[in-house]
């Protein structure tokens, strides 16, 4: 398996359902995701992808909770379609250990449904490192 790079990216989401309510901006998330990197001594990734990614921080709108249409194949596997394209570049990043971890404001930002709940913990258990600022 690769050594990841020592190197962090940073995960925002702004819920789509209610945008007027939300405390907790795209800007104020990437400001404390700053913040708590700076304090702990993580590196935050240099990494760009013109839409995607700028300077290791990915951000996107998107729904607040929707459960994952789940398909079952004959061979006995289960797959779900990750509806948030960003999440999804940032999981694949994750899965070849391109880098060490995700620093995200709090799991309900990068979790939205039971469906990616399981994906970040299979990660987690594959060691990539989850740095939470709340």
């Amino acid at each position: 398996m690769p050594t990841p790079k020592p190197e962090y990216l940073v995960y925002a989401r702004k819920n789509t359902d209610d945008l007027v309510n939300q405390k907790n901006s795209i800007p104020f998330q990437i400001d404390e995701c700053k913040r708590f990197a700076e304090m702990h001594g993580l590196k935050i990734a240099d990494l760009n992808i013109d839409g995607v990614v700028e300077r290791g921080f990915f951000s996107e709108k998107h729904t607040a909770y929707k459960t994952a249409e789940l398909e079952l194949a004959p061979n006995g596997q289960v797959t779900y379609q990750i509806e948030r394209p960003k999440f999804q570049i940032m999981v694949q990043m994750l899965l070849k250990r391109e880098y060490a971890g995700v620093i995200c404001l709090c799991w309900d930002r990068i979790s939205r449904n039971e469906q990616d709940g399981m994906l970040i913990k299979k990660l987690m258990d594959s060691s990539v490192d989850f740095k939470f600022v709340r």
